[in-house]
């Protein structure tokens, strides 16, 4: 298959990595179909077992560049959102999980609008969150209610570790030319390491308008069910530090101790969990501790400073009273 002539490919490639929950994709390709911008294409990679999803997408063939491949064999995640954009021919890359979808009509075009105008790669948007199918009561805007020109800093792209001040990848849009893929070697900081490579490049365009809706803490969800393994995280945050070289450079490790707060009790729990892991570790493990050494070293410090400055004021108090 020949490559698609630049005149002729759409400004946003829509691409859907989706599995089973057919209620929910239809809800996002509805979404999709009431968009007044029509300068796209869709994707839908169906990585199901089963055809469920086969009836439903031939409702919304009449999309515009509309594409359904079902996988003969499952990829899982993050693989199957790789292949979902391999197929994209757009300048832009507009990832949607099924379980996502646009708040309103003008999205897609406030989207659009922005990213014509800007020399940004990476580009993301507010959004607003639903549990169980009801709003969950936060609106996710990371940065204000001003719409900003993040000025990307040499530690900008790593205080994603300490706090995803992003989002799910259905809040983002991704310059096709300079677009990544998903590290498959992740599963919960995948789109973190995404992103920091992402803000790597330059500035990003933050939008404070809420364009997407993101459904939180589902069942159904990978995040949620390898939530619940401890061992998963803590492994994918010295994969993470290790694959940024950053127990190497004093200015981001002493900067990741003090605000990455599930360091801490991720080294501790590992410690009692996987005994093998300090010998699995090396060196990487001495480092860590002495840097964990040195944040409590510090709370203690803080504590006592604290404690002292309040036995102070309870003596000068006490002083007083007797003086009285």
């Amino acid at each position: 298959m020949g490559e698609t002539p630049l005149a002729m490919r759409p400004f946003i490639s829509i691409c859907i990595p989706a599995y089973k929950n057919r209620a929910s994709l239809q809800r996002l390709l509805h979404s999709i179909r009431e968009q007044h911008f029509n300068d796209y294409e869709v994707i839908v990679c169906d990585d199901s077992c089963s055809d469920e999803l086969d009836a439903l997408v031939a409702a919304y063939e009449g999309l515009p560049g509309f594409r359904y491949v079902r996988n003969r064999q499952r990829l899982g995640s993050p693989a199957n959102w790789n292949f979902c954009v391999s197929l994209a021919h757009g300048a832009w890359i507009k990832i949607m999980h099924h379980d996502d979808w646009f708040s309103a009509p003008a999205s897609l075009s406030l989207f659009a609008s922005e990213a014509d105008q800007t020399a940004v790669s990476f580009l993301f948007c507010s959004c607003d969150a639903f549990k169980n199918g009801k709003e969950y009561g936060f609106t996710y805007a990371p940065f204000g209610d001003d719409k900003k020109l993040l000025k990307t800093t040499d530690l900008l792209p790593y205080e994603l570790l300490s706090v995803n001040r992003i989002g799910c990848p259905s809040v983002t849009l991704m310059r096709r030319s300079c677009y990544q893929d998903f590290d498959p070697r992740l599963i919960w900081f995948v789109d973190v390491d995404a992103y920091i490579r992402q803000i790597g490049r330059g500035d990003v365009l933050y939008l404070s308008d809420r364009l997407v809706n993101v459904t939180y803490l589902s069942e159904n969800q990978i995040t949620h069910a390898v939530g619940k393994d401890l061992s998963i995280g803590l492994r994918e945050r010295v994969y993470l530090l290790d694959k940024y070289e950053l127990l190497a450079r004093p200015e981001y490790a002493d900067q990741l101790v003090v605000e990455w707060s599930p360091l801490p009790f991720s080294l501790l729990l590992g410690s009692l969990l996987f005994p093998q892991l300090p010998a699995r570790l090396g060196t990487r493990w001495v480092m860590l501790t002495s840097l964990l050494r040195n944040r409590l070293n510090r709370v203690l410090i803080s504590l006592g400073l604290g404690l002292r400055q309040q036995v102070d004021r309870w003596l000068e108090r006490f002083v007083k009273r007797m003086l009285s």
